[in-house]
C-alpha cells in the first residue's frame, strides 16, 4: 500500500538540477517549498501559522518538466511519497535526519494563479528533430487566417475541409 501525500506552497528556491556523481548529465532536480496554514480563531479573524519547509525531489521526466516551468515564488502543488535522509554532521558529529517529498506530481496551484498548456521540454526536443512542428505551425496560420477555428475542443473549418 502506498500512502500519498498532497503539499500545497510557493517556491522557495529556484530548481536545482540532480545529477550522478560520475556524470553531469541530470537525472532530476529539487527545490524547497514553503507549505503554510491558516485558519479563522473564534472571533473569525485570519491566524497565519508558521511556514514549514520542505524539500522536494523530483525524478526522470517529471524532474525535467519541473526544473524548466517553475521558479521561485510559484504557488504548487506537489503530491508524493514522503523519505528521509540521515547524515552526519560534520560539526557535531550529531547524527542528523530530515524528510523530503519524492514527488509524482507537480502543478500550478490554480487557485492562485493560470496556467498555458504547453508540450513537455521532452516532446519538443522530439518534435524539433522530428520536424514534427511544422505541421502544427500550418494550423496555427490557418487559425490565425481565420479560416480554421476550435470551439469547445473540436476543430471546425470554416468553408471547407482542412487541409490535413
Amino acid at each position: 500500500m502506498n500512502n500519498y501525500v498532497t503539499l500545497r506552497g510557493f517556491v522557495g528556491s529556484s530548481p536545482e538540477r540532480i545529477t550522478r556523481k560520475d556524470s553531469k548529465d541530470p537525472i532530476g532536480c529539487k527545490f524547497r517549498l514553503g507549505v503554510s496554514d491558516s485558519y479563522r480563531d473564534r472571533e473569525g479573524n485570519w491566524v497565519e501559522r508558521e511556514s514549514q519547509w520542505v524539500t522536494v525531489k523530483c525524478w526522470g521526466r517529471l524532474g525535467m518538466n519541473v526544473y524548466h516551468s517553475i521558479k521561485k515564488g510559484d504557488p504548487v502543488l506537489s503530491v508524493g511519497r514522503i523519505g528521509q535522509e540521515e547524515w552526519a554532521d560534520t560539526l557535531t558529529g550529531q547524527n542528523r535526519a530530515s524528510l523530503f517529498l519524492v514527488a509524482s506530481a507537480v502543478g500550478a496551484d490554480l487557485n492562485h494563479c493560470m496556467t498555458f498548456r504547453a508540450q513537455s521540454f521532452e516532446t519538443q526536443e522530439k518534435a524539433a528533430i522530428t520536424g514534427e512542428n511544422e505541421e502544427k505551425e500550418k494550423k496555427i496560420a490557418l487559425l490565425e487566417s481565420g479560416e480554421y477555428e476550435i470551439v469547445t475542443g473540436e476543430e471546425l473549418l470554416i468553408g471547407e475541409e482542412a487541409p490535413f
